[in-house]
């Protein structure tokens, strides 16, 4: 099957087959799986090369590597690689995993877990302003149920205001919106042990965030996350539990969902999705207490 064309030696493609065009004509290379290579485009282009070398009317100078390999990496090759048992499990490697949602990973951050960071002694190499502010941010995670990065950007003003309004207004940057958190008397009181802390960490600054550095700069997010999680690390080790920044969150969204509906606990801990919250309900009532829920059902 000939077709007089222009000369030039790089492959393309018509209706599914490969062919080399010189000034003799079209010389067509058919379709076979690749089996055994493991790069799609060097296959082809092997497989097309090894191809053209047994064809007696193609000469080997005739042959521009460098041109069929920027042509087989334009080339829609759908078609073809897809009958290909090798080019699917390829593709499969090549596509990124749907991450699933599972259960939380991180343990729940306890009281006498909480003590015990609080009562850590401090490293020679760390700077009181550093551990102060380590102090505080766990501190505010445990009280808030809040995403370490919305701590991050917390205010000295925010923070003020809470003592009044008992509720922290914080900015989720993932729905661009804004939410009130409330804060109880006891949570505020917690925050009132830390009060030395607060002045060391925030200088007197209405604007100064809590992830800003000792030179006033905000912190990355990556960077801010590993400094307080090297903070918590000795707790992990010591009750030999897989601890995070995010268990302070786990601890407070399960206990919500001991005596809340999910959907209230959606509207207050920030989660755009009600899914993402059930993911969180590892809460199983005991005996007594399923019995003591359907008495109060039965006698309303």
């Amino acid at each position: 099957m000939l077709s007089h064309e222009r000369t030039c030696h790089f492959v393309t493609r018509s209706e599914g087959s490969y062919f080399v065009t010189r000034s003799e004509g079209c010389h067509f290379v058919t379709r076979s799986p690749l089996y055994i290579f493991p790069s799609i485009t060097f296959g082809i282009e092997l497989y097309i090369i090894l191809k053209l070398k047994k064809n007696k009317t193609v000469r080997k100078k005739n042959i521009n590597r460098q041109k069929l390999k920027e042509n087989i990496n334009r080339q829609n090759h759908s078609l073809i690689l897809s009958q290909s048992p090798v080019s699917r499990k390829q593709k499969k490697q090549l596509v990124k995993p749907v991450r699933r949602r599972t259960w939380p990973l991180r343990e729940a951050i306890s009281t006498e877990i909480y003590e015990f960071l609080m009562n850590q002694q401090k490293p020679v190499n760390i700077t009181d302003f550093v551990w102060a502010r380590n102090r505080v941010t766990i501190t505010i995670l445990r009280i808030s149920g809040l995403r370490v990065n919305e701590v991050r950007v917390l205010t000295s003003k925010q923070l003020q205001d809470s003592f009044n309004t008992k509720e922290l207004q914080v900015y989720q940057s993932k729905t661009n919106t804004c939410r009130k958190v409330p804060l109880t008397d006891a949570g505020l009181a917690i925050l009132k042990r830390i009060e030395k802390d607060l002045e060391l960490v925030f200088n007197n600054s209405n604007e100064w965030c809590l992830g800003n550095n000792r030179a006033g700069r905000l912190m990355r997010q990556d960077d801010w996350v590993k400094i307080i999680n090297r903070f918590i690390k000795p707790a992990a080790e010591a009750f030999d539990k897989p601890l995070s920044s995010h268990s302070f969150r786990v601890s407070y969204i399960t206990a919500l969902l001991k005596s809340m509906s999910i959907g209230k606990v959606r509207a207050i801990i920030g989660h755009k999705n009600i899914a993402t919250t059930a993911t969180y309900d590892r809460y199983t009532p005991n005996r007594k207490e399923i019995l003591r829920a359907i008495d109060q059902f039965l006698f309303i």
